[in-house]
């Protein structure tokens, strides 16, 4: 196996688990905490006991899961195995399930007190959502009424340090630093009323001529996505390019195309699907629109709906975090710099108005 930085901490990673009820861990993009952690963890575990890897999205839980698996050199639904929404894999030998929050809800929900688990892992959980929310609240219930034996791990790139010192004042925190490659950034703000899309695929087809290896493009949605992927189609590229678009809707076999390497090179358009845990080889260059679309609730409705909104400074770290991966790389963003400065600093404060919408109904434990 290719040596990551979160190797050489494994040690004492499993030594702080086993006797601190609840640890967080932050560690650059990259540095391999999402693949190594958990099977390491998984050594030290009884037979009979669980390790769930909570990932925040599906097609991040069956990568993760792939990858594990290979480096274990197993087939997934082994000893290694994943369980998503509409789709798993396990059988009567996994002890690493890779799940999305909902299905470890749903478990908790038939069994309260997760006999058959040791440790629950939140990787990303820079991500604030209710359902992520949600599940620590469960989580801390259990441990604190039901099983005080059991394990839970909190891991990120960007941790809000003061917001869990404030919500979990009992947690052992673990921050391993790691020589990354550098990753330059660059802003290139959109001219007065410029449509975003036309903007980010004017930048990749100039940077598609003049740097190496892959692009990937952060764009809010779907619409925007497709926009682009054909704006990029319909240009000569030069050299033999693929246009890959990456959403959340689209079929697995469709998301595992556009993250796994080809005999060609790759312009990569994605929602922020390809901000966290999925590692996209190849990729050196970075060109981030810097929005998101961020479930709200809307008061005069009732309901929750999206809505267009900048992303915070977290999330951009994480994203320019991918131009690293194999080496030196450029980050682009499509805002000025003095804007920049405006962005606030983690995403926690997205959910912060729809989680106490939750706790006001009682949904929601209070401390989440």
């Amino acid at each position: 196996m290719q040596t990551l930085p979160v190797d050489d901490h494994l040690e004492s990673i499993a030594q702080t688990v086993s006797t601190h009820g609840i640890t967080a861990i932050e560690a650059p993009p990259g540095s391999g905490k999402s693949t190594r952690i958990a099977p390491w963890l998984l050594r030290s575990s009884a037979q009979n006991q669980r390790i769930y890897l909570v990932q925040p999205r599906r097609i991040a839980a069956r990568s993760v899961a792939e990858r594990i698996a290979s480096e274990s050199n197993q087939h997934v639904g082994q000893q290694i195995g994943y369980a998503v929404r509409f789709d798993q894999k396990i059988s009567q030998q996994t002890q690493l399930v890779v799940v999305t929050e909902g299905i470890l809800i749903r478990k908790l929900q038939e069994d309260p007190t997760l006999q058959d688990t040791k440790i629950v892992i939140l990787d990303e959980f820079h991500e604030r959502s209710i359902d992520g929310d949600l599940l620590l609240g469960m989580l801390r219930r259990v441990q604190s009424e039901l099983r005080d034996d059991l394990r839970i791990v909190i891991m990120s790139a960007t941790l809000d340090e003061q917001w869990l010192a404030n919500a979990l004042p009992g947690a052992t925190w673990i921050q391993i630093s790691t020589p990354n490659f550098p990753v330059k950034i660059q802003y290139a703000p959109a001219e007065a009323r410029q449509d975003i899309v036309e903007h980010a695929a004017n930048v990749a087809l100039r940077l598609a001529q003049s740097r190496p290896g892959d692009l990937l493009i952060f764009l809010p949605g779907a619409a925007e996505i497709q926009r682009c992927c054909q704006l990029l189609r319909n240009q000569r590229l030069g050299d033999p390019i693929d246009v890959l678009p990456l959403y959340g809707s689209m079929r697995i076999e469709e998301q595992s195309q556009a993250i796994q390497v080809g005999p060609r090179r790759r312009i990569i358009v994605a929602t922020n699907i390809a901000e966290t845990s999925l590692t996209i080889p190849g990729v050196q260059t970075v060109i981030d629109s810097g929005l998101a679309r961020v479930l709200r609730f809307a008061p005069d409705v009732g309901l929750d709906r999206l809505e267009l909104e900048n992303i915070s400074s977290a999330s951009a770290t994480q994203r320019a975090g991918r131009a690293g991966r194999v080496g030196p790389g450029v980050c682009i963003r499509l805002w000025s710099e003095a804007s920049d400065r405006a962005r606030s600093a983690g995403t926690a404060g997205i959910f912060r108005g729809s989680n106490l919408r939750e706790r006001n109904r009682g949904r929601l434990p209070v401390g989440c």
